[in-house]
């Protein structure tokens, strides 16, 4: 046994996407037999670095559709107030909201195209700088 040998063990237990509750434990030991146990409940609060939304739409409905393509086009072109999730928009993932972001969306739905990058096709966190930058003002998810 070393004298001045010293183990310091940190476990966490998962805490949601975004926010919520959790615990952590340490563990620490010396080299005398000593050890140290505390554990802690932590609370991590939502500070916008993920949210929850469905790439793709747009009016944040919960649903993609043609609808989500018009809002796309309105918001760009006669400053119209339907999209409600700006993340969403950029159908594309390629860090903005432009024409392309609509003729993507439509793309997919009626053409077969490329499905939108995640989270689609259900409500999932993002943790991407782009998203985050963008928001939402509404989302369908929980």
């Amino acid at each position: 046994m070393n004298l001045f040998e010293t183990t310091v063990t940190v476990e966490t237990t998962p805490i949601p996407e975004g926010a919520g509750n959790g615990l952590i434990r340490v563990f620490a030991s010396d080299g005398l037999n000593t050890s140290y146990t505390d554990v802690r409940n932590v609370t991590v609060l939502g500070n916008g670095s993920v949210f929850r939304f469905i790439r793709g739409d747009a009016c944040a409905d919960g649903e993609l559709g043609i609808t989500d393509a018009i809002a796309i086009l309105c918001h760009l072109f006669l400053g119209g107030t339907g999209v409600k999730c700006l993340a969403a928009a950029d159908t594309g993932r390629q860090g903005q909201v432009n024409i392309t972001s609509a003729v993507f969306l439509l793309t997919h739905l009626f053409l077969g195209g490329a499905a939108p990058p995640s989270p689609y096709p259900s409500c999932a966190g993002s943790r991407d700088a782009g998203d985050r930058a963008f928001g939402c003002t509404e989302t369908p998810c929980p």
